[in-house]
């Protein structure tokens, strides 16, 4: 696995979304309160970018279907009918933010 760099720190605003082609993987980062976290970003439930959705709290809510995700683990809340997101690594280093696929 490797890291890949996104963006710079000043890049990313509070609470902000934003959606990454990293490595040919669909990925979605989220600062929160000063920390980076990383999940896919094509909900599983249809395929809807993820980072479209809302984001309340560490919450992401799926803008087609409503399906929830803990943008901090990638698992549903709630129901769990589908699947997880899956979680990648995020670093800061040097005012860089990178993830790792």
């Amino acid at each position: 696995m490797v890291f890949y760099l996104v963006g710079n720190d000043s890049d990313f605003q509070d609470s902000q979304m934003r959606s990454f082609n990293v490595g040919g993987v669909e990925v979605m980062v989220v600062k929160i309160a000063g920390n980076y976290y990383a999940i896919g970003n094509v909900c599983t439930h249809r395929d809807c970018p993820l980072s479209d959705g809302f984001l309340e709290g560490y919450v992401v809510t799926c803008e087609c279907h409503g399906f929830q995700f803990d943008v901090t683990t990638g698992e549903v809340v709630g129901i769990p009918l589908i699947d997880k997101e899956p979680s990648y690594e995020v670093k800061m280093e040097d005012g860089k933010v990178s993830v790792r696929v």
